[in-house]
């Protein structure tokens, strides 16, 4: 029993349609992310709070799937560390606005769950950078 629910997992987080799923949070994030402003209401603020708790349960659930089913190789592969450590100091922050004793405040933390989309990339993160580097040459 333990082992198929295992494979599930496994399936599940090498799935290319699990990956299109969370492909398309990371967009509605970043949507909403574009649809903030300062002077923003009450009610409009706590809307995308409540908004921004439901993508971090999500992106939650998708490192939970992925250790369930790749186990510790979940931690050699540099993009799920990168998951993984975005998706732990974005529940940090969280638990700091309901929690007063914790002492770790990490604002923009949901502007880096949006960096996500980069692993998606089909030019590769290399490209990008080099294109950067040339684009913002300074001498």
């Amino acid at each position: 029993m333990q082992f198929k629910l295992q494979l599930l997992f496994y399936n599940l987080s090498r799935n290319q349609k699990f990956d299109i799923f969370i492909m398309i949070f990371i967009m509605l994030n970043m949507l909403t992310m574009a649809i903030e402003f300062e002077g923003m209401t009450d009610d409009y603020q706590t809307g995308l709070e409540y908004v921004n708790i439901a993508f971090l349960t999500i992106f939650s659930l998708e490192c939970v799937v992925k250790i369930l089913g790749l186990r510790l190789y979940y931690f050699k592969e540099p993009w799920n560390v990168f998951d993984f450590v975005v998706v732990v100091v974005s529940l940090c922050s969280k638990s700091d606005r309901y929690v007063t004793t914790f002492s770790f405040r990490c604002s923009g933390m949901n502007r880096t769950r949006s960096c996500k989309w980069v692993r998606y990339a089909k030019t590769g993160i290399h490209s990008v950078l080099f294109w950067l580097c040339g684009h913002f040459r300074m001498w």
